[in-house]
């Protein structure tokens, strides 16, 4: 194995000069615990710009391959991949979705979530719908507007309001389901049926942990979940 150069100790270096900071400022020696601690110190440090220029691309070159070599680890470029496909799936779903009175997803969510329920209450439906107070809201507003829902009273309290699907919201969900099985069969490409069934456990086991974080009204924080929900890896010691 070659010696390092001098400027390669330079990571080794901060890294042991952060522990020390670590150590004095927590009074402990846990690596986990560390971890986090550097997480949450990044936000009040400048952004280490590469020891090197990147070269720039020409558009026809922009593959996933060339956004991932821009990416540091594994975890980075999973969470890549599956923006970018929420990406494409957005426009799928736009024009899937026209000439209906829904136009996205979030929308599509809540009409489901609605049609699922037995009368629910708002905030029954955001929690199923994964959305937010704010959003929710005013996509209900809307819906209303529109003749697609309908808003009661809740017969033992009177501060909460119920909602469920007009006849007209259950002819826009039907025909929006319908689409999305077009949907569907585009978002899963050339996959055979067994990598098909594949993803779909990995994609279960995900969301089933994050819908499990997920409550109406609480920012959902990343670093909250890594720092408290998340398990601490194993280790030989």
């Amino acid at each position: 194995m070659s010696a390092l150069e001098p400027r390669q100790y330079e990571p080794i270096i901060h890294l042991i000069s952060d522990f020390e900071s670590f150590e004095r400022e927590t009074g402990s020696r846990d690596r986990f615990a560390f971890a986090i601690w550097l997480l949450k110190q990044a936000d009040t440090r400048n952004v280490i710009q590469p020891s090197e220029p990147i070269a720039k691309k020409e558009v026809s070159e922009c593959s996933a391959e060339v956004w991932m070599d821009r990416v540091p680890n594994l975890e980075d470029q999973i969470t890549f991949l599956l923006g970018r496909l929420a990406q494409f799936l957005r426009h799928y779903v736009r024009d899937a979705f026209h000439g209906l009175e829904i136009s996205s997803i979030d929308d599509f969510s809540l009409l489901a979530a609605i049609s699922l329920l037995d009368h629910p209450t708002k905030s029954e439906v955001y929690q199923v719908a994964a959305s937010s107070v704010t959003t929710g809201a005013e996509t209900l507003r809307r819906f209303i507007a529109l003749g697609l829902v309908e808003e009661t009273v809740d017969a033992r309290d009177r501060r909460v309001r119920r909602v469920s699907l007009t006849v007209k919201g259950e002819e826009v969900a039907a025909a929006a389901t319908t689409r999305m099985s077009l949907v569907a069969r585009v978002a899963t490409a050339d996959l055979t049926i067994e990598e098909k069934e594949s993803l779909r456990g990995i994609l279960s086991k995900l969301h089933t942990f994050h819908e499990s974080q997920f409550k109406v009204g609480e920012t959902l924080s990343a670093k909250n979940v890594l720092a408290n929900r998340l398990p601490k890896p194993k280790t030989g010691d």
